[in-house]
């Protein structure tokens, strides 16, 4: 719903976005009414933006602002240190 907000205030005009959905994609279409180009996508970064589709992609978008962060290296080492993704 956040992504909506900000296509509603115009900083998703032609860009990507998703957001939360379970509505026979009435969501999805506010976005594109607001101007935004709507992805199926679990989680869009444009220009500096992250949308994303709910709670489910909490881990998503904190491995991606530390990736933002600092760099791919130090990515791989948390998830490691964090077993996420490990057998």
């Amino acid at each position: 719903m956040a992504a909506l907000v900000v296509a509603n205030a115009g900083l998703l005009n032609d860009k990507y976005a998703t957001t939360y959905d379970l509505s026979d994609g009435h969501r999805q279409k506010q976005l594109r009414d607001f101007g935004a180009n709507p992805s199926n996508q679990p989680l869009v970064f444009t220009d500096g933006i992250i949308t994303s589709v709910g709670p489910s992609t909490a881990l998503d978008v904190a491995f991606l602002l530390v990736e933002l962060l600092s760099n791919n290296e130090s990515i791989q080492k948390l998830k490691f240190a964090m077993r996420f993704g490990v057998g």
